[in-house]
């Protein structure tokens, strides 16, 4: 059972949520649902070998789920060229994979949504703040950083990192526990290659980024302190034992 943080502590069963926490290799894919005849769905546009299992079936959110490259010029000629590579022996599929295509090109504008969807979490967004600090630390990364510490790996831009952390904080990723019993507590999450430290401010609704630094540099830091600390309580056990 998991608590995902839309549902306000409510806790639901591990495979009807999209939690990455998983305890075997099931994955998520973009589908159009065709038509449903019985105890049938009939789904195509489908990124998976034949024989392949289908779970579940999750309603699609145009936020979440939207491909962040869809209607590029150069995605679409990347597929384009993979189709035509493939056509003699899919000439038997033409007809429905064309009307998937369609189906699946349409800008988020056409794609309706429910309204339980809509609606969302009934809880507020946050406003995400910056200090200067964290500011001037997001813009030393950036995919051709010399220092791979600072070399993002899925992000394109500090740009495009600042948005990612806002747009993950904005939507309060704390556990319940946290936001019950670690009000006061400095919250830490990692995006990409970059380690955030963060606050969050209960009463006006707010989260204020304070640093940003390279994840493997905060590693680093946590192993210093841990041999610090059993480096001082080695010491105090052998001036015990002197003593003795």
């Amino acid at each position: 059972m998991v608590a995902p943080p839309r549902l306000g502590g409510a806790r639901v069963g591990l495979f009807s949520t999209r939690s990455p926490h998983r305890p075997n290799p099931i994955g998520l894919t973009l589908a159009k649902l065709e038509k449903v005849e019985g105890d049938t769905i009939h789904l195509c546009g489908l990124d998976l070998l034949d024989g392949t299992p289908i779970i579940d079936i999750k309603p699609y959110i145009t936020s979440y789920d939207y491909p962040q490259d869809m209607g590029k010029t150069d995605s679409a000629e990347s597929h384009l060229d993979s189709a035509e590579s493939h056509l003699d022996s899919a000439e038997s599929h033409l007809d429905s994979a064309e009307s998937c295509l369609d189906s699946t090109s349409l800008p988020p504008t056409m794609i309706s949504n429910p309204e339980w969807i809509t609606l969302g979490s009934s809880e507020k967004t946050l406003t995400v703040a910056f200090t200067q600090d964290a500011l001037s630390q997001i813009r030393q990364f950036s995919p051709e950083a010399e220092d791979p510490a600072y070399r993002l790996s899925f992000l394109k831009s500090p740009e495009e990192a600042q948005k990612a952390i806002e747009d993950i904080l904005r939507e309060d990723p704390r556990s319940i526990y946290r936001k019950m019993k670690g009000q006061d507590l400095l919250y830490f999450c990692v995006v990409d290659c970059m380690h955030v430290t963060t606050w969050f401010d209960e009463v006006i609704k707010k989260c204020e980024v304070l640093r940003v630094m390279p994840y493997s540099a905060r590693q680093a830091m946590i192993e210093a302190n841990k041999k610090q600390q059993w480096d001082n309580n080695l010491a105090k056990i052998e001036d015990k034992m002197k003593v003795m």
